[in-house]
């Protein structure tokens, strides 16, 4: 009572806090004189005007000499009412407080009781939220605006002081002398705000702040990538930077302690939240709610970014579009974005690639409900995926199909290669017919690179890996030609017979060398040949071809090596079974006679 009406209300400038967007705010600028123009002067006057009306009305100085008496007096009394804290809150001198001081030895263990520290705050909280009865302070705006309670002012301007720092792209607010740092200041704004109990309240203007901003951001993301003015490297990099500044900020502000969860826990409940802000064109179209997955207040901003400004991105119509998808899987930095996959081969990063899953595995991880707490960013290796269905998880399920788009448009482009038409002689279609078998080797260590690098060897990923190839060699990426994966057979024969026939035919692998080096080399090439050989279903015309021309090999004597020969006829043994090489060995015999 001793602070009278001083503490009433307040004005400010709500129509720059209301949607917490600089631009929504341009007739309040035309109009406030007195206020910067500069966002972060803005920020700071408005922050500094607060900070006036804490200590014009003390209440910092009331609430800290309030704690000190009445952390004792707790000791020894208590509050006794049989009513509910808001119901024993009295509105002034004229309705005190329902209730009564009484010491704590002469109350029953099963009687209605409360804390003197926490009817006193409660009262103090009533009073602050009351409708201001005059305007004397903060007169300077011309021409004045709406004035609300002061406490209703103090969750408003913390709120729009936490989420304009989004607006120096991550640069400090102190770099600046002029105005100096003024995080003291929206430190000091919070801890009011937890001292009144306004946490609640305070967290509801986050989140529904933030969740107007990011809605706004992604829909300009969304026009710049239709538009082709920003790249999806840059999106990427731009969320990523949101998710690291979301960090630092409630680090830096927001509570992590049981008051915190049971706020957000209360906010879950509401079927639509809203901001205490005058409503204007920047208020949101969809009603906007909080899930209790994220019961932590180390989720608030990032949940938002991720359903707000990246989720609706992560669809085959913007970011998994091709025009987008591709150029990262190709040559991963986004440096080259027409020479294709075999740009840098053997030297790729993936850099884009991998801040991609990163971002769609940070999505289904926080959509698990064990999970909640975790922000990391940086994926694990794992085996299985998360059992969660939610949508959230679609964004890794759709970066699958995505990938076995691509992976089965490079491989026909690849084994399309040579097929005759019209306009190609047959030189021209059989050098074609040369490259495709080692394009397939190429193209085959760059999705293995791809899911070991960029997708952190997750496990579903290199089952697609493994669907891709199948298709690829079996030919199944084309319902018009699709042979069986016999054309590939032949061809991957022919690939074995230029290289055991002569060393110099094998120009796209490793020349053959004498001693170690040609001993590895040589069981690297035969490794890599079965391993498109196991994924070919038409393994009956590989055998007779390479039957008929390992024949045509031991009978001219043009065999590179026996030994290389006897080798891969072992592999094959083991690949297929003794029935399928059993012609083959005899040949041998045959030649030992």
């Amino acid at each position: 009572g001793g602070m009278g009406n001083s503490s009433s209300g307040s004005q400010i400038d709500t129509a720059s806090i209301s949607g917490q967007n600089e631009a929504s705010s341009s007739s309040t600028k035309n109009s406030s004189s007195t206020l910067a123009s500069s966002p972060t002067e803005k920020r700071y006057e408005l922050l500094r005007r607060m900070d006036d009306v804490l200590r014009v009305t003390f209440i910092n100085e009331y609430l800290n000499f309030v704690r000190s008496i009445f952390t004792r007096l707790d000791r020894a009394c208590v509050y006794f009412s049989e009513k509910e804290l808001d119901d024993i809150v009295g509105g002034g001198k004229d309705e005190p407080p329902a209730g009564k001081v009484v010491e704590r030895s002469s109350i029953s263990q099963n009687t209605r009781t409360w804390g003197l520290l926490e009817v006193g705050l409660a009262c103090l909280r009533k009073h602050m939220t009351r409708a201001p009865t005059n305007n004397n302070m903060m007169t300077d705006v011309t021409p004045p605006t709406k004035t609300l309670p002061v406490l209703t002012s103090l969750v408003l301007t913390t709120a729009y002081a936490i989420l304009s720092e989004y607006d120096n792209n991550g640069s400090s607010l102190g770099s600046n002398s002029t105005i100096g740092d003024t995080r003291p200041l929206v430190r000091n704004c919070v801890r009011t705000c937890v001292d009144l109990g306004a946490l609640t309240p305070l967290l509801q203007e986050l989140i529904v702040g933030a969740t107007i901003r990011f809605q706004k951001e992604g829909q300009w993301w969304g026009n710049a990538l239709s538009e082709s003015k920003r790249t999806a490297p840059d999106f990427l990099q731009h969320v990523e930077n949101r998710l690291k500044q979301s960090s630092a900020l409630t680090s830096c502000y927001i509570p992590s302690n049981s008051l915190a969860t049971a706020a957000l826990r209360q906010i879950s409940q509401s079927r639509s939240l809203t901001s205490a802000a005058p409503a204007d064109a920047s208020s949101p179209t969809a009603d906007i709610t909080w899930s209790p997955i994220n019961n932590n207040t180390r989720r608030i901003f990032p949940a938002i970014i991720e359903s707000q400004l990246l989720a609706p991105h992560l669809v085959s119509s913007r970011i998994l579009h091709p025009q987008h998808l591709y150029p990262m899987l190709d040559d991963g930095d986004g440096s080259s974005t027409s020479a294709g996959w075999k740009v840098n081969t053997g030297s790729k990063t993936f850099l884009n690639a991998m801040r991609l899953y990163g971002l769609c595995w940070r999505m289904t991880q926080a959509s698990a409900p064990s999970s909640s707490t975790n922000s990391s960013s940086t994926p694990r290796q794992r085996n299985t995926a998360p059992s969660s269905t939610t949508a959230q998880e679609t964004a890794l399920q759709a970066l699958r199909v995505a990938f076995g788009e691509y992976g089965r448009l490079r491989g026909s482009e690849i084994t399309r290669q040579g097929v005759s038409d019209n306009n190609s002689n047959v030189k021209d279609i059989k050098e074609m017919e040369r490259k495709v078998i080692p394009d397939l080797l190429s193209f085959k260590a760059h999705l293995e690179s791809l899911h070991n690098i960029a997708f952190r060897s997750d496990e579903s990923l290199g089952t697609m890996v493994r669907s891709i190839l199948e298709d690829v060699m079996n030919e199944s990426t084309s319902q018009d030609n699709s042979d069986g994966g016999r054309r590939t057979a032949e061809l991957l024969a022919k690939h074995v017979d230029g290289r055991f026939r002569d060393a110099k035919a094998g120009s796209s692998a490793v020349p053959v060398t004498k001693g170690a080096l040609a001993g590895d080399a040589n069981e690297a090439f035969q490794s890599e040949v079965l391993a498109l050989f196991r994924h070919n279903q038409s393994k009956d015309v590989f055998e007779a071809f390479f039957k008929r021309d390992l024949a045509k090999r031991l009978l001219t004597g043009r065999s590179v090596s026996y030994d290389m020969e006897r080798s891969f006829l072992s592999k094959l043994k083991a690949e297929c079974g003794t029935a399928y090489t059993s012609k083959m060995e005899g040949m041998f015999k045959d030649m030992e006679m």
